[in-house]
């Protein structure tokens, strides 16, 4: 797509069985109606920051797509934008969304939602009940929605102080206790939520 585009129309991409994945470029600010509707392969999306709204099933019946992150500029997630994902498992809303639609992810029967406490998100979530992740929850190192084992080997890496790659984890991310420093006894909290001994 040219770098020069505001928008993509309506049912631009609707239905391209072939699409796997797609990096929308900066300077998009509006997703129209039905953009990416029925895209059954689509599996990646990267929305750029600047996205203001996202529209009118956008991304219906991508039965494929596992996650998305909703930049912070994101204020609109029209009627059914996300419906019939039915692989999606984490929507991470970084944005403080005034208007999330009706449906908009109806039939994610395994979707978590992460966003700010008290936000629209979170509002929306528990209205639907859809299993909510505020973002200041200490332990999901890796943003994949969930504390597993992963988190627990990253937050050892932080205790080493082992490089990390690109992107480096804050430290308060891995402050399971919340006293402000990381210490062993974080890492014994986390892997005593995850069953594990320590």
């Amino acid at each position: 797509m040219p770098q020069t585009m505001t928008r993509i129309g309506d049912s631009a991409f609707r239905g391209c069985k072939s699409l796997t994945a797609i990096r929308i470029p900066d300077g998009i600010t509006k997703i129209e109606t039905q953009v990416f509707d029925h895209c059954e392969s689509l599996q990646e999306v990267i929305l750029p920051d600047g996205l203001v709204s996202i529209g009118l099933t956008s991304f219906e019946g991508c039965a494929k797509l596992t996650e998305i992150v909703l930049p912070e500029s994101v204020s609109k997630i029209g009627v059914k934008a996300f419906s019939n994902c039915t692989a999606l498992k984490c929507v991470t809303i970084l944005s403080r969304v005034t208007e999330i639609g009706d449906m908009a992810f109806d039939f994610c029967d395994a979707l978590r939602i992460r966003s700010w406490r008290g936000s629209v998100a979170e509002s929306y979530a528990k209205r639907r009940g859809i299993p909510f992740d505020a973002l200041d929850r200490p332990g999901d190192l890796d943003g994949d929605c969930s504390v597993t084992m992963s988190d627990a080997v990253l937050m050892f890496r932080l205790l080493t102080e082992a490089p990390m790659q690109e992107g480096e984890l804050k430290r308060t991310d891995a402050d399971m206790d919340s006293d402000g420093v990381l210490t062993l006894r974080d890492l014994r909290i986390m892997l005593i939520a995850l069953g594990q001994t320590a």
